[in-house]
């Protein structure tokens, strides 16, 4: 009579075929073991609303022919907090053939391809997370990474691929950031600046993660409070025009502009000087490519001459010479109202989840 053997190994040889027959991939594949530089929410994850991540053909050659039986999400390990457990209602849908990413709309029904599949639908169980303790990169395991098991699997044929997730909070539930990992696109863009403020208390400066078509640009202001910022957009002056003859000593203006945004400098508590914020989203257009456009700040009414303004110095931003070649773009709602989830979103082609498919 042969040896028994024990239960564990008798499922292990019973399930090895299948688990052989798995593979897994990740998307964008530099990060399978390497955390990406961003981070962020995503809908499904303790946070209401519609999201599309659009993959593109590229990044799933590896899955053509092959059915993808679940997804997972990394959390981030940048900023070392414990994250808290939840649960929400998620809808998960996939489609091949879909948009490239790198023209993805704001309408969700024209990323979609022709035939999308639901795949999930269900309470996800979002687990509670340890802040981690010296480690570069989250594993792709609980608690630290989110599983979403297919109850259907897909078939993906080819082309980009379209991750759609739809996602309500129980009544009462609030929604609790669970921060996953992230990707940026890389592209290379130059500025320099010139001249000087002819008002100390009076600064600028623009910001971003990458400057390129698509990406976005803070334009951020410091002045006296209860007056009014001018920022101007345009072409760079050179030389500049000199303000002297009109009582504006010291003070230069060094943009053609082809738009000026007027801002209130607020009143915050009782502080003299205050600052303004202004978001800006290079459109995402090939052409923009190679341009290049300077910011300067106005300030009116100043009270240190007669001509009662003021000017910053110049920041002239040259955008990067092509579209950065990215895996991904994102497309994100705001929570369900009365008449079901938003048609539309907001679009970001410079950043996505890292995402993790498993096939067989």
């Amino acid at each position: 009579m042969p040896p028994s053997r024990p239960l564990s190994a008798v499922l292990a040889l019973a399930c090895a075929p299948a688990l052989l027959g798995q593979q897994a991939i990740v998307v964008p594949s530099e990060f399978e073991s390497a955390d990406a530089p961003g981070i962020g929410d995503v809908a499904g994850v303790n946070q209401a609303g519609r999201q599309q991540v659009l993959v593109r053909a590229e990044e799933l050659r590896a899955a053509h022919g092959r059915e993808i039986v679940a997804l997972w999400l990394r959390r981030d390990v940048q900023l070392p907090l414990p994250l808290v457990a939840g649960r929400v209602a998620v809808a998960v849908f996939l489609s091949d053939r879909a948009a490239p990413p790198g023209s993805a709309s704001e309408a969700f029904a024209d990323n979609r391809g022709a035939e999308p599949v639901e795949v999930f639908r269900g309470d996800l169980e979002v687990p509670a997370a340890p802040a981690p303790q010296g480690v570069h990169v989250a594993p792709w395991a609980a608690p630290h990474a989110i599983e979403i098991p297919f109850a259907r699997p897909f078939r993906y044929e080819g082309g980009n691929l379209c991750v759609e997730i739809e996602a309500r909070l129980p009544p009462g539930e609030p929604g609790r950031p669970w921060l996953v990992d992230h990707a940026l696109a890389v592209a290379s863009g130059t500025t320099r600046m010139a001249g000087r403020a002819c008002d100390l208390r009076l600064q600028a400066m623009a910001v971003w993660t990458e400057l390129a078509p698509g990406s976005r640009v803070t334009m951020l202001a410091a002045g006296p409070a209860q007056t009014t910022g001018v920022c101007l957009l345009g072409r760079e002056t050179d030389p500049p025009l000199d303000l002297s003859g009109q009582g504006a000593k010291g003070c230069f203006l060094h943009v053609d502009p082809f738009a000026a945004l007027p801002f209130l400098f607020p009143r915050v508590k009782l502080e003299q000087v205050t600052r303004v914020e202004v978001p800006v989203v290079v459109p995402a257009l090939p052409a923009l490519c190679s341009a290049r456009f300077a910011i300067q700040w106005l300030q009116v009414p100043s009270d240190r001459n007669p001509a009662h303004i003021a000017t910053t110095h110049v920041q002239v931003l040259s955008l990067a010479h092509g579209a950065p070649s990215f895996a991904g773009a994102t497309v994100r709602s705001g929570p369900p109202g009365p008449d079901g989830f938003p048609e539309r979103g907001q679009v970001q082609t410079q950043t996505m989840p890292v995402l993790r498919f498993v096939l067989r």
